[in-house]
């Protein structure tokens, strides 16, 4: 006999949900990460918060993990400082100085949804990387995704 386990499906809408509440500073409620195994865990952990705001907390601190995690790992054999909250442009220019379009993506999330305080719009960072924002937007949806830049979540 087989026994199958029923993954939860995770669409990219619902991450990018989640990275825009985390942006801006909003709540999310039932939000489908939080059924997540590794969200769970991080609530079961000693001293853990209780409740929704808990569970946000949770999901918002995977996201950065990841995001931050996965650009650390791609800066590294290119000898680039590792992210440190510091979110300089100096920093987000030697990221796209690679050529390297998987760098560049977790590089644009590391800005956009990790260094909030900095507050760079995709105008910003367009205009600083010399990218134009409406040519990563092929009609798509598998084309418009860089290479790898949603594997960390999903």
């Amino acid at each position: 006999m087989t026994i199958f386990s029923k993954r939860p499906i995770l669409h990219e809408k619902a991450v990018q949900q989640a990275l825009d509440a985390m942006r801006s500073g909003r709540t999310l409620r039932a939000h489908p990460l939080q059924i997540c195994l590794i969200i769970q865990s991080k609530l079961t952990t000693p001293y853990a918060l209780e409740g929704d705001a808990a569970v946000q907390v949770a999901i918002f601190d995977y996201l950065r993990d990841v995001i931050t995690g996965r650009l650390s790992e791609l800066r590294q054999p290119r000898e680039l400082p590792q992210p440190d909250f510091s979110c300089t442009e100096d920093d987000l220019l030697a990221d796209f100085s690679h050529n390297n379009r998987e760098l560049e993506a977790w590089s644009l999330l590391y800005y956009r949804y990790v260094c909030v305080d900095s507050d760079f719009s995709m105008q910003q960072i367009a205009l600083l990387t010399g990218r134009d924002p409406t040519a990563a937007a092929p009609s798509s949806t598998t084309e418009r995704q860089p290479p790898d830049a949603n594997s960390g979540f999903t």
